[in-house]
């Protein structure tokens, strides 16, 4: 990695840390330069401006998500879309602290640049269900807009249930045994998905 990736990587992991812990009004951009250990300048030089930082902070958590994921995904030909779930479900869980901490920047009060977050190379949708709908569709010859929804609720589970599940541990948040396992939380998926399948296919 370059000197200037270097920077710019420093710069985007703290900027998530500090918008996710002290909220994005109440970060400062020398904040931000004095954890990063860079200058004030390097911040603007590279970002522009704490508003467009924070669309790139969520831009980063995307394209590392989806780094990860694509890694996954070719790492063998076929999959079956339980199979699927439950590695995403356990590659989640792994990152499951970065999650956590761009959920609670996204629920900053913050007017998002819509433009760079959702472009072509940046789809909407939550991570990983791209591909699930391309295993739904291959394997069970599922019409795409269903194998689309099918998709979309079941991987959003998973992202929010990662979320939520951190959320309480960090939290010390009691919650009945088997509703606070990951576990268990992934056998609600995998009941899910293989529903919805099912469903689909008549």
């Amino acid at each position: 990695m370059s000197p200037v990736e270097n920077t710019k990587k420093k710069i985007l992991e703290v900027s998530l840390q500090l918008f996710s812990s002290k909220g994005f009004a109440s970060t400062s951009v020398r904040d931000i330069a004095n954890a990063a250990d860079v200058n004030i300048s390097a911040v603007n030089y590279h970002f522009g401006s704490k508003d467009k930082l924070y669309s790139a902070v969520l831009v980063d958590t995307k394209h590392f998500l989806k780094t990860h994921i694509d890694s996954l995904y070719y790492s063998q030909d076929e999959w079956s879309e339980v199979e699927y779930v439950e590695k995403i479900s356990d590659l989640f869980h792994k990152f499951r602290a970065r999650i956590n901490a761009t959920f609670k920047v996204i629920l900053s009060d913050v007017k998002v640049d819509e433009e760079t977050l959702f472009s072509d190379d940046n789809p909407s949708g939550p991570p990983g269900a791209e591909h699930l709908t391309e295993i739904l569709i291959k394997q069970h010859n599922i019409e795409p807009s269903i194998a689309d929804k099918i998709s979309y609720i079941t991987m959003s589970m998973v992202i929010n249930k990662t979320a939520f599940l951190y959320a309480c541990d960090q939290k010390g948040l009691k919650l009945p045994d088997q509703h606070s396992s990951w576990e268990y939380s992934k056998e609600i998926t995998l009941f899910l998905i293989s529903s919805l399948t099912k469903s689909a296919k008549g």
